[in-house]
């Protein structure tokens, strides 16, 4: 049997009524032929580019997303631009489908998870980033949404560590003490030290010697020094002695020339870096000579100050 082109035209019209082919399927008749295609708005779309412009709370950790549609304008990073007449629209983000604000995330996170940072969040697609489009049709409503595949950023601010006091140890001068000679006399009666780790640091602060475990430190003083007679001078020297019973020098030892006129005030300031090797201690005292000439020097304990910090 053969049919008529306007017979085979009426047959398919009465198939289709009852069929729910979508909106996308356009039967029209042209003089005695139907033709059967798909709508224009209707046509498999390839994925294209476009631009994230702005962001807004769906649920948690789920957002939707504005953006736009841009080309290829230039070779490389950046080279891209909004497309003229281009398509808009609001798009949702793949990795974000599963997301609930519980266990694991889309992005592979446990949000929940011991390791998981006190104060990070789970952070939204950023406005500028440009991600391939994808246009995908709602099954039974035949209805169009846009998708995107973006892992999650994942940031926030960390609780601030507890700061470590940088100096170890301090002490600060007692008392005034006076020099007259070249020999060196030990700095003693200092007032009570502030030692942060006892079992680092052991000081005696009449005698003014400090006892260090292994470790590098980082050793300073300062010392106000006034000229209590014409032409007195006056340096200062960090000591350690080791348990071999070995004197050194930390450092450089500080010196003041002649004070020419009594009561000239002057600073001194001593730095030096202590290495104690392992299964050793070393013993630390601070002392003062008169360098030279004649009179009688005086630190000042108003100024004196003594620091130790552990370097490691």
């Amino acid at each position: 049997m053969s049919l008529s082109p306007s017979d085979f035209g009426r047959a398919i019209r009465r198939a289709l009524t009852p069929a729910r082919g979508g909106p996308g399927i356009v039967v029209s008749q042209h003089g005695e032929n139907d033709v059967i295609s798909l709508g224009r708005d209707f046509r498999r779309q390839p994925a294209f580019p476009a631009r994230i412009t702005s962001f807004a709370t769906a649920a948690t950790n789920q957002w939707t997303y504005s953006f736009v549609e841009v080309v290829k304008s230039a070779a490389g990073y950046g080279g891209w631009t909004t497309r003229t007449g281009g398509r808009t629209g609001t798009a949702r983000n793949m990795f974000e489908d599963m997301n609930d604000g519980a266990g694991i995330e889309g992005n592979g996170i446990n949000v929940d998870g011991t390791d998981f940072p006190s104060g990070f969040e789970m952070q939204p697609v950023p406005p500028g980033t440009v991600v391939m489009m994808h246009r995908v049709l709602e099954a039974a409503a035949g209805t169009q949404e846009f998708w995107f595949d973006f892992v999650n950023a994942v940031d926030g601010t960390c609780d601030a560590a507890e700061l470590l006091v940088p100096v170890a140890f301090a002490a600060i001068k007692a008392d005034d003490q006076d020099t007259t000679s070249s020999t060196f006399a030990v700095l003693d009666k200092w007032s009570s030290p502030v030692v942060i780790d006892s079992a680092v640091f052991s000081f005696v602060a009449l005698d003014g010697e400090l006892t260090v475990n292994p470790g590098t430190y980082r050793i300073s003083v300062r010392a106000g020094v006034t000229a209590v007679t014409n032409n007195a001078t006056m340096v200062m020297r960090i000591r350690e002695v080791t348990d071999g019973g070995t004197a050194t020098t930390v450092g450089t030892a500080g010196k003041v020339e002649a004070l020419a006129t009594a009561s000239d005030p002057m600073f001194i300031d001593t730095v030096g870096y202590l290495t104690v090797p392992s299964g050793s201690t070393s013993v630390v005292t601070v002392e003062i000579a008169r360098s030279a000439g004649t009179g009688t020097a005086r630190l000042e304990s108003d100024g004196a100050l003594w620091e130790v910090e552990r370097v490691s």
